[in-house]
Parts: C-alpha cells; structure tokens; sequence
C-alpha cells in the first residue's frame, strides 16, 4: 500500500483452512494459492493440523486456532 505517508507497509492476513498434509481439495488449492498471496500480503496460518508439510508452505508460520484472537487484535492482521 503507498500513497499516503505511513502507509507503506503489507496487510497481514490470518487464513484459516486445511493444508498439506490433510487430505482434501481445499488444503490442496490453498497450497497452490497461499504462496502466490504471499507476494502482496504478510500470511499468518491458522490450522488445526499443525505445521503445514514442507513445500511450497514451509515458510510460512503456522497458528492452533486458540491463537487467532490474539492475531486479529487491531493492527495486527485482516481475516480471510
């Protein structure tokens, strides 16, 4: 984001779904989504399976859902 001072930096982003290594369509389609978000947005992972697998997800940091309230205090992330 640019355009006014003091707006140059990224929007974080909390997204909540199921990722590899569960087995499902939605994990699998995250997977391929989440890295090209990456590009413009800061991701925090919210997943009830753990770490994501490594691959295309390994860097991103990974959440238990008991922790989204704390990320969703004001500034700290959008929700998705």
């Amino acid at each position: 984001m640019s355009g006014r001072s003091g707006e140059n930096r990224r929007f974080r982003i909390a997204h909540w779904s199921p990722l590899p290594p569960q087995r499902s369509g939605i994990a699998d389609y995250c997977a391929e989504l989440l890295p090209q978000l990456a590009e413009h947005f800061d991701i925090e992972l919210i997943t009830e399976g753990g770490q994501p697998a490594a691959g295309a997800l390994a860097g991103f940091r990974a959440h238990p859902p008991d922790q989204l309230p704390s990320l969703l205090a004001p500034g700290v992330a959008n929700c998705s």
